[in-house]
């Protein structure tokens, strides 16, 4: 290649690039010489929490006061809404502490014994379902508390953990006489 050519060459893309940095900086100058003080910000059209709108809701007892050697029911109800359809599994277990990131479950406390009937059923949208929670104790339960967590889940996703303490005062036969 001449030196003219060369020369020529280097010249042309000096240019070149000259002219793309001097369009990248006329660019940036007019986004950074926006006034943006007498422009309005809307809030984007959304209705807090309408994305809990439609999933199912389980209302279960948080405390149940009961009695050594009394048995006791209470009512689980399931409303699916909108987004509730599947099989529903529903376990009672006992547990040390009420905790989110704690999945230690301990044995059934001795005479006593704590369930949930149905345990499994299909659900279809926008139906109340009822289930049974089952308290039996035995005259020898000391007294005290009892902490269960309840562990719900709806096919495919949709989960529930919440926790029932079972108060044991005195015994049956004491209150009688």
């Amino acid at each position: 290649m001449e030196k003219t050519t060369l020369i020529f060459l280097f010249f042309a893309t000096f240019i070149l690039v000259i002219g793309v940095l001097s369009l990248i900086t006329s660019q940036v100058t007019d986004i950074s010489s926006m006034d943006r003080r007498n422009e309005k910000w809307e809030p984007p059209n959304v209705t807090p929490g309408k994305q809990h709108l439609g999933i199912p809701v389980w209302f279960h007892p948080s405390r149940i006061e009961i009695h050594a050697g009394e048995i006791k029911e209470e009512q689980i109800i399931l409303k699916t809404r909108a987004k509730g359809q599947g099989l529903v599994i529903q376990r009672i277990v006992p547990v040390k502490e009420k905790s989110v990131n704690s999945d230690e479950e301990i044995p059934m406390p001795r005479y006593l014994n704590v369930s949930m009937s149905p345990s499994e059923y299909v659900v279809s949208p926008n139906g109340t379902y009822v289930s049974t929670l089952i308290i039996y104790t035995e005259p020898q339960l000391p007294e005290g508390e009892y902490l269960f967590r309840v562990n719900m889940n709806m096919t495919p996703v949709i989960t529930h953990r919440g926790w029932i303490t079972v108060n044991v005062s005195g015994k049956v036969n004491e209150l009688k006489d």
